[in-house]
């Protein structure tokens, strides 16, 4: 087996034969028109249109009169131009592509209008429904979760995001999730986050406050992020815990990162640093090595090369709200090292490459990634990860989308620990979670998502019928192909991206004749996306 220092230059190499490609010192900035704006009208309207005979009734109505419409200056600070400039399509639609992703923000438009002599950008926004809570129900992995919570996404009108939420499940401890967020922080660029959520499995509260790259012609962004871990580690084998650990600590994560570029291709040279100090206690179990207590720094320097463009379709993940797809192609390297508090002892160094191919095809999109991961020192390889995914969608019929996903996972690890399980969790419906595990996995899916044109109450009704497979092994394995744990199933899919920010509910009905079992699966989203 090559030591995985070896492949450092040729992966350095191939990113610099690429550097070409990146039109770098170029100012980033799009070309611009001939026409200066001379004013800027900016109209938001609200959830309903109750001009239109389909919400022309009562509930729609009074819908509007609760609802708290979205404040001027929310919209007015996302503008990428204004008064004085000159006319831009390139940073119009990207305007428009920022502002359909609040998540508050049904659709956007933004366009130029000459009256008489003067030129007038008009930027008109429809809002959605922000403000949901109650009760509600999900089922997966053969686990019944009740929920009561309230969440506003559009907290009134500025723009903030707040929500609670307790959750009672039949297997797991019960636990409360809290989130704020502010993205543009006393309206500037700055974006502050808080989380909280004392789940057994996931236990942390963190804060994060970053600048981030707000747009294609932005350079720089950089930002940290405080983490606190109280959390169970549970260790799988045939789908039965065969142990368990407990891990308290901290992280602090900070990084920089800058390009330069044309506004398609882009440079990008950045630095991340994580400093950890965890404990790993209450052990119990056998068959598996527990991880040490941790006290290091971890520095990552890396390098990107990156081609974005943007394609604007629907019913891909959803209904009829627009979709703003980001076909990204490029390469990613990263390389950094490991060392304790005193910088007196190297524990271990990182590399990372990642390639992601996207396109748009004739009938469809198509996205490819690679990713290869390292963990070593010297000539000891702690761990390798590999990471293959494709994604194809088809969405050429006005009523159907058919969707093929397929991943295939190694993860090789010194302490031999299994990375990867194979369950509803992990993307095989009509099985328990975690039903096996191992160290390399492929998983792929099939579903034709259909769409009726049945609308009720403004909710979309579609169906689904899809096909899982996967299979699991261990590292001295190899993948069989009559070795397949597999299901077969039909599905209701309802979308509320007009009133929810959950945007669609699904129900799945699966069977998984390996282990003669039905499964039904309540969620929120696509089951693949």
């Amino acid at each position: 087996m090559r030591p995985a220092s070896e492949y450092i230059f040729p992966v350095y190499l191939i990113i610099v034969l690429l550097l070409p490609l990146s039109g770098l010192g170029s100012n980033g900035q799009p070309a611009v028109g001939e026409d200066r704006i001379d004013s800027v009208v900016i109209e938001i309207r609200n959830v309903f249109n109750t001009d239109s005979a389909q919400f022309n009734t009562w509930p729609f109505k009074m819908a509007n009169k609760l609802h708290i419409k979205t404040r001027r200056f929310v919209v007015e600070r996302e503008l990428l131009l204004n008064k004085g400039d000159r006319y831009n399509s390139e940073l119009a639609a990207e305007t428009e592509r920022n502002l359909r992703a609040l998540p508050f923000i049904w659709d956007a438009t933004v366009a130029i209008d000459r009256v008489g002599e003067t030129d007038i950008l008009r930027i008109t926004t429809s809002d959605r429904w922000t403000l949901v809570g109650g009760p509600s129900v999900s089922r997966s992995a053969g686990q019944t979760i009740y929920e009561i919570g309230i969440e506003e996404l559009n907290l009134f009108g500025y723009g903030q995001y707040l929500a609670f939420h307790h959750y009672l499940r039949s297997i797991d401890k019960d636990y409360s999730e809290f989130s704020f967020v502010e993205r543009r922080l006393f309206s500037s660029r700055y974006y502050l986050s808080l989380y909280y959520n004392d789940a057994p499995e996931i236990g942390r509260k963190s804060l994060t406050f970053k600048l981030p790259l707000y747009s294609q012609s932005a350079r720089l962004s950089y930002g940290v992020t405080v983490t606190e871990v109280d959390r169970t580690d549970d260790y799988y084998r045939h789908g039965i815990i065969v142990a368990r650990n407990r891990t308290l600590g901290n992280y602090l994560e900070s990084f920089v990162l800058a390009q330069s570029g044309t506004y398609e291709s882009k440079v990008q040279i950045g630095i991340n640093h994580l400093y950890a100090a965890l404990k790993t206690s209450e052990k119990r179990g056998l068959g598996v090595r527990f991880p040490s207590d941790s006290l290091y720094h971890l520095i990552i320097p890396q390098f990107g090369l990156l081609r974005t463009e943007f394609y604007r379709t629907s019913r891909i993940n959803g209904f009829r709200r627009v979709e703003d797809i980001n076909l990204t192609n490029g390469a990613y390297i990263k390389y950094g090292w490991a060392f304790s508090p005193g910088g007196n002892s190297r524990l271990y160094d990182l590399l990372s490459f990642s390639y992601q191919y996207s396109s748009r095809q004739r009938y469809g999109l198509l996205f490819i990634g690679f990713e290869r991961n390292f963990w070593f020192k010297g000539n000891t390889d702690y761990r390798k990860q590999l990471i293959l995914s494709m994604k194809y969608y088809n969405n050429s019929a006005s009523w159907l989308t058919s969707v093929f996903a397929g991943r295939f996972l190694a993860d090789e690890r010194l302490d031999r620990n299994h990375a990867y399980y194979l369950g509803e969790n992990y993307g095989l419906r009509g099985y328990p979670r975690n039903y096996e595990s191992g160290e390399k996995a492929v998983f792929m899916n099939l579903e034709n998502r259909f769409f009726t044109g049945v609308n009720l109450l403004s909710v979309d009704i579609g169906a689904v019928q899809f096909v899982d497979m996967g299979q699991i092994c261990l590292q001295d394995q190899g993948i069989r192909l009559d070795d397949w744990f597999w299901s077969v199933g039909l599905g209701l899919r309802f979308g509320m991206e007009k009133i929810s920010n959950a945007e669609l509910m699904r129900i799945d009905f699966a069977y998984a004749p390996e282990i003669r079992n039905w499964q039904i699966s309540l969620g929120f989203g696509q089951f693949v996306k």
